[in-house]
């Protein structure tokens, strides 16, 4: 409770910024609390509870910063402060009864007011010159209008010093990310547009990945500072070129058709890398439906929290290669937390009792008893044996082995209707080259 109150008080400090004018505010409430039953019950009330409604840690804790998250700040907002200085300043003017007493009363109120606040003017930053009717930068009309003219209604990628001024320009400039890239601005954001987000703004991105990610979600065009070009090698490998610079800013066209609705898949590493296995698997189609291979350790939970609210809370299929805290445990802290939709759940064909052979710990066993009777409540689980099939749309996932307690980490061949795939941890690769793939591991394939 006082970590939340202590958040609290850092927003109310940043809202202000040195104004003593919350001091004038408690001074007009006290005021206008001796003034009469109807100053109360106008003013005095309401604005209490507003301060209530506002400031209570629990409605910041569940509801405010649920919803508002960097944003909180506004709902003070919805205080009264103004209003509530205001009439006490009518009526201590309104109350002299000379007029020069009124002139000089208003003139010190003015005063106050005055050196109660802070210029924002002065501030670097708040104030420049506009330069154009939109008063947004010229760069962001420039780039937009470039691109409106080849396509009337694109999807694009782009960095964080253009989305939020073209999106401000024109809405037919359609985003994959747009503010979302500042993690749930305003709603959930898929883990490889999270990725693509972070790479855009890195000094050395992976374009790999950007121009992946373009590719599975038909993004159209690409646009990223000139000061950092894409290679013409990659743009050749997933059908982009460039297409011009616009106020230094270069544009990358696809040459693929954008309309095109075959089936294709997205397999990602997310979550913490740099340990021992501790990612989890995400496998995308382009109908929105995602089957997820693991969880990772319960460093994960954050971002494992996030993809599971990009998807509304209903995963298609879960995978569990094992009932070990690296591969589990950020699936098994946010699922006692949140209700969550499975249709489909596999599991390792393990039991209590091997877990107790193998010398497990009380504290896994423990985990494993509540996590079946959770996954046992809510979804069809399905026991996983060497050899079984996972079928996931048209794309068939084909288990070589399951993690035991012997054995080495899970094995599984991905068949689609024109590639195939060996996946296992730390390694992704094409059953007919065996071509290794950078950790961490994302593909693309059809």
């Amino acid at each position: 409770m006082l970590e939340t109150i202590l958040k609290i008080y850092q927003f109310y400090i940043e809202y202000c910024d040195k104004s003593t004018m919350m001091i004038l505010f408690v001074i007009s409430l006290i005021y206008l609390s001796c003034k009469g039953k109807d100053e109360r019950i106008k003013i005095v009330y309401p604005s209490l509870i507003m301060c209530f409604v506002v400031y209570n840690p629990l409605f910041y804790k569940y509801i405010w910063i649920v919803l508002l998250r960097s944003v909180y700040w506004r709902m003070m907002w919805m205080i009264p402060v103004l209003p509530a200085i205001a009439a006490t300043a009518v009526d201590v003017i309104t109350s002299r009864k000379s007029n020069i007493t009124k002139i000089i009363t208003a003139l010190s109120v003015i005063a106050v007011i005055i050196m109660s606040g802070t210029n924002i003017y002065s501030k670097e930053g708040v104030y420049e010159p506009r330069e154009n009717y939109y008063k947004i930068p010229q760069e962001a009309i420039d780039v937009a209008e470039a691109i409106l003219e080849v396509d009337d209604d694109p999807v694009t990628i782009m960095p964080q010093s253009l989305f939020c001024y073209v999106r401000q320009y024109s809405a037919k400039v359609k985003q994959l990310y747009g503010r979302n890239g500042f993690l749930k601005y305003i709603s959930a954001i898929k883990p490889e547009e999270l990725k693509t987000f972070r790479q855009m703004g890195l000094d050395n991105p992976d374009y790999n990945y950007i121009l992946m990610n373009a590719d599975f979600s038909n993004c159209e065009f690409i646009i990223q500072n000139s000061e950092k070009p894409i290679p013409e090698q990659m743009l050749e490998q997933y059908g982009f070129h460039f297409m011009k610079c616009v106020s230094g800013y270069d544009i990358y066209q696809t040459d693929i058709d954008s309309t095109d609705t075959s089936d294709k898949w997205m397999i990602s590493e997310n979550g913490q890398t740099g340990m021992d296995n501790p990612t989890y698997y995400t496998i995308r189609d382009i109908h929105d439906r995602v089957l997820v291979i693991d969880s990772g350790c319960t460093d994960n939970k954050k971002d494992l929290s996030n993809m599971v609210e990009s998807y509304d809370y209903h995963i298609d299929t879960w995978i569990f290669t094992s009932y070990s805290p690296d591969k589990i445990g950020a699936f098994y802290e946010l699922i006692m937390e949140e209700d969550i939709i499975i249709d489909n759940v596999y599991v390792p064909d393990i039991s209590k009792d091997d877990l107790i052979k193998q010398g497990s710990s009380a504290e896994e066993i423990e985990i494993y008893d509540r996590l079946a009777q959770k996954l046992n409540e809510s979804s069809k689980v399905n026991v996983l044996n060497g050899q079984d099939s996972i079928y996931f749309g048209e794309l068939k996932l084909r288990l070589v082995q399951t993690y035991d307690g012997k054995k080495g980490d899970a094995q599984i061949i991905i068949n689609a209707p024109s590639s195939k795939l060996e996946f296992e941890y730390g390694a992704l690769s094409d059953a007919c080259d065996v071509s290794s793939y950078d950790y961490p591991i994302s593909k693309v394939f059809r």
